[in-house]
């Protein structure tokens, strides 16, 4: 890229990217863009400004969307020639020096290394800022061991990283679970030696955290959901078949033991906007979920809840799922509690950073039971 990036190329291509590995894709975008005949460079700023809000009509989408955004852009550029790495040309771009080409890439690759990226930023900027600035040997980022992002195996890796995804705390997983899940990437069985050999520590798997909390299918989110309740370390079920139902239609999401008597039950959503807890969602899991489940494994239902994709609402309602299922059912007395996915996933996180056993993990997550919500993570602990 000639060491330069315009204002335009910025707030066009820079500052729409969601995430750390579209580097090559915006790079590439970027190239084509400069490519590009007058006229096709304000189709490709059009379809880009349209793509972002629809509402906008072709003809202005683009002068309005650059003269929304170049502020921010203009930001960016200042801050990056604080540094002292760049030069900013005032309005036009940011270009570093010809003869400090070497030294700042010198200089980016050690960063890179030192202070791997992050996305912790997902779960909150609190564990966000708790983790980072520490030294390399206790940054807990990175068990690939010589499978480096820009060796000749980065395509390996890729595919590894994405066989791996599903998984919330990979360091947990045996060698044979390691081997039969790389099973089909080449030289699986050696990777998943490395892996397994190159693992001191108990850490959050980095991908699994952007796959989670930008999930948008609901049954996925159930799922990883799931497997972050197991990586707490309970006995989890996904959709169990109701114990009270006629056709053993399956009714709730996760079912999680908690002992030798008691269960909890998790109703997943998937709200991309905001999941409101009110009279419907309430009657359902009073008059519905709660008693299907009662006797499941020849357990007792005693918790419920709702772990939710975004934002929530409607706290008030599980005190009166409470009430509900006890006049329901008068043997019945349950607690519940709403937590969104970064919540959830800063608990186990925190967990795993502090070395909390599985059984006091188990036992601190219960006792946020108290008909409450909890929207980060701070909130649970």
């Amino acid at each position: 890229m000639d060491y330069c990036l315009t204002k335009e190329e910025i707030t066009f291509f820079c500052l729409t990217a969601k995430k750390d590995n579209q580097i090559a894709e915006v790079t590439s975008n970027i190239v084509s863009f400069r490519n590009s005949s007058e006229s096709g460079k304000e189709a490709i700023k059009s379809a880009i400004s349209l793509s972002l809000d629809h509402r906008q009509r072709i003809d202005s989408a683009a002068r309005n969307f650059e003269a929304s955004y170049s502020d921010i852009a203009n930001t960016f550029m200042i801050l990056c020639e604080y540094t002292g790495f760049a030069v900013y040309d005032r309005g036009i771009a940011l270009r570093i020096p010809a003869a400090n080409h070497n030294t700042v890439k010198r200089e980016l690759e050690e960063w890179e290394r030192r202070y791997p990226f992050d996305q912790r930023y997902l779960i909150s900027l609190e564990r966000f800022a708790e983790h980072a600035g520490l030294d390399v040997d206790s940054y807990k980022a990175s068990f690939y061991g010589t499978l480096l992002p820009a060796s000749r195996q980065k395509k390996i890796q890729s595919k590894v990283q994405k066989l791996l995804e599903p998984f919330p705390v990979v360091s947990e997983l045996s060698l044979a679970e390691l081997t039969e899940i790389l099973h089909s990437v080449s030289d699986g069985d050696s990777i998943a030696k490395e892996i397994f050999s190159n693992r001191p520590f108990t850490s959050l798997n980095q991908d699994f955290v952007e796959a989670y909390l930008t999930e948008t299918n609901p049954l996925r989110f159930e799922d990883k959901t799931g497997e972050i309740l197991k990586a707490i370390g309970f006995e989890v079920d996904m959709r169990p078949k109701a114990l009270f139902h006629s056709n053993g239609k399956t009714e709730i999401e996760i079912l999680i033991h908690i002992d030798d008597d008691t269960i909890a039950i998790l109703d997943a959503k998937c709200y991309l906007d905001k999941f409101i807890l009110d009279a419907a969602h309430a009657s359902h899991m009073a008059s519905e979920y709660i008693p299907i489940y009662q006797g499941y494994a020849d357990k007792v239902v005693k918790y419920f809840g709702y772990i939710t994709v975004s934002d929530f609402g409607g706290v008030s309602g599980l005190k009166g799922i409470t009430t509900k299922a006890k006049r329901h059912d008068e043997n019945t007395d349950v607690q519940g509690a709403i937590i969104t996915a970064k919540a959830l996933l800063g608990f186990l996180d925190v967990c795993l950073e502090q070395g909390i056993s599985v059984e006091d993990r188990k036992k601190q997550f219960i006792a946020l039971f108290t008909n409450t919500g909890y929207k980060n993570v701070s909130e649970m602990l």
